[in-house]
């Protein structure tokens, strides 16, 4: 940015005017991550596939606000440079009218590549083993400071006991069992074991207003399944597969009931979408599984993929072997998209 511009924002020498309502909201348009790219670009980062804000890593950066996620606080352009860069309510309205009005894209893209590019160099995984490093000390479920733990254990319980209606028996057993770890920005994250370690995380935003997932797997590992049954054991007879790990977790809660001994000779996978990939994968490791339940989503999509595996693909690759078929008729008598709308909606057994 011109420094002529930010010296002329900073000593209040720009034209001052009244400012509408109807003015803010037009400035309030701007990209957030251009404007702040333009604004002051050394103030951002590019980590983990996402601009957050140097200062405070909780504070993600979307094209349409900046939203903390330690304290649930979103913010639109204005009021972005009036928390985050003391800029008064005139200065910033007319930092993001002057961006909205005068500054490309082109002019922030290079800027954004450039992040993202040293983000990459400094976090070369090229020569290791894993594209990430699973720190179970920075699960904040588990964290020793017992102020920290508590407010993890809160916003899991409230995410998932509240807005998503999963039993607390359910999410109790998960998080005792390390299923469930929270990271710094508060997501939720569902880990896949192999051999007792952690090989792929599923990480789930806990603000239903503020939608994030997103998907790291172990280099040596083609999949970003979720893998949930009973350690007691490992000669399932029979395997339910879900689109994702909610409804999984949604689908235990109406069988189980708080008794988590009824699902022991199943054992449960999310395939994070409809690739049965995962799904092979456990079927070769768990030769002693006869039975294949698809709880896939009540859409044309679920359809499709459980159809290609049940009349085309397992024929192929497990002779007569295995039996699989489609659990989805709850869903459609009641009308919903999947497995925890049904949960919410209807909340018992079918």
């Amino acid at each position: 940015m011109n420094d002529s511009f930010k010296e002329t924002v900073i000593n209040n020498k720009f034209k001052k005017r009244h400012i509408t309502k109807s003015m803010a909201e037009k400035a309030n348009q701007v990209n957030v991550q251009k404007l702040l790219c333009f604004w002051d670009s050394d103030s951002i980062d590019f980590v983990n596939g996402q601009l957050v804000l140097k200062e405070d890593a909780h504070a993600v950066i979307y094209n349409d606000m900046v939203y903390n996620h330690y304290n649930g606080v979103a913010t639109n352009a204005i009021n972005t440079l009036i928390t985050y860069y003391n800029l008064s309510f005139p200065q910033s309205y007319y930092v993001c009218e002057y961006c909205l009005a005068k500054v490309a894209n082109a002019d922030i893209a290079s800027v954004l590549q450039e992040k993202k590019k040293q983000y990459l160099l400094e976090n070369d995984t090229s020569n290791d083993k894993q594209q990430f490093n699973y720190n179970e000390k920075a699960n904040l479920l588990a964290s020793e400071s017992q102020t920290i733990k508590s407010e993890a254990l809160k916003r899991a319980y409230a995410y998932l006991c509240n807005t998503r209606k999963i039993e607390r028996d359910i999410v109790s057993h998960f998080i005792k069992q390390n299923y469930i770890a929270m990271d710094v920005n508060y997501n939720l994250c569902f880990l896949t074991y192999e051999n007792e370690k952690v090989v792929a995380i599923t990480k789930k935003g806990t603000n239903p207003n503020i939608p994030f997932k997103q998907n790291y797997v172990d280099e040596n590992h083609h999949h970003t399944g979720f893998f949930f049954g009973s350690k007691l054991i490992d000669n399932y007879k029979e395997v339910f597969v879900f689109e994702s790990v909610i409804d999984l977790m949604s689908y235990l809660s109406l069988i189980c009931q708080g008794e988590m001994e009824k699902s022991d000779s199943a054992c449960f996978i999310s395939t994070n979408g409809v690739s049965r990939k995962y799904l092979v994968k456990i079927l070769e490791k768990y030769k002693s599984i006869t039975n294949v339940h698809f709880c896939y989503d009540n859409d044309l999509v679920g359809y499709q993929a459980a159809g290609e595996f049940i009349y085309k693909e397992c024929p192929q690759l497990f002779s007569n072997k295995i039996a699989a078929d489609t659990i989805i008729f709850p869903l459609m008598k009641s009308k919903v998209k999947d497995w925890n709308d049904y949960l919410k909606e209807v909340g018992k057994p079918f």
